[in-house]
């Protein structure tokens, strides 16, 4: 019976000891998970934000240095391209009327320049780029009968800041000004 006994205490010892061990076990792992759980996002922001600084050290800037002061130099040179002028219409009834059998005719006329238009005796301010005109006349002759649009690209001088615009049938260019050169002319619409 002893022996029994014996055995008894030493079973009972060893459930003891091993349910001991299990809830130690679990405390200590419940433990862990709760320092983990605290850990955790502590450990992850610290990760990312290492993560952020070094990409921030590893990539080249999108822009130079360089580049920027390119940019700002382009831009004054891009400004200082653009001026603005005045342009004077100084066309006249007689230089646009034609003579037929049927009598002179005074045809409807319209110009522009850089796509502002400026009335017959009328002056305008107009911006311009890179020293370009661009001068378009619209005309309609024997009450829409015939009708065009032609435009006379023209190379303004360096030092002009003021162009007076006047116009010839008889002339290649039709268009004349002493201070800017023709350098194309195109047709924009025609119809008879």
């Amino acid at each position: 019976m002893r022996a029994n006994y014996l055995f008894c205490a030493l079973f009972l010892s060893f459930t003891l000891f091993s349910i001991v061990e299990v809830n130690k076990f679990s405390s200590s792992q419940l433990q862990n998970r709760e320092e983990e759980k605290i850990e955790k996002p502590v450990v992850q922001k610290q990760l990312q934000k290492k993560k952020e600084s070094e990409l921030t050290k590893s990539k080249t800037p999108l822009v130079t240095k360089k580049e920027i002061t390119l940019a700002k130099k382009q831009k004054k040179e891009c400004q200082s391209a653009q001026k603005t002028i005045t342009v004077k219409n100084e066309i006249t009834t007689e230089m646009l009327s034609y003579k037929h059998w049927s009598g002179t005719h005074k045809p409807t006329f319209k110009l522009s320049v850089n796509g502002k238009e400026i009335e017959q005796g009328n002056q305008e301010k107009i911006t311009v780029q890179d020293n370009q005109l661009d001068i378009r006349y619209d005309y309609s002759f024997a009450n829409g009968f015939r009708t065009g649009a032609t435009i006379v690209s023209c190379q303004l001088d360096k030092n002009a800041d003021a162009v007076d615009i006047t116009f010839s049938w008889q002339d290649e260019w039709r268009i004349k000004t002493k201070q800017a050169q023709p350098q194309k002319i195109e047709t924009a619409a025609y119809s008879a």
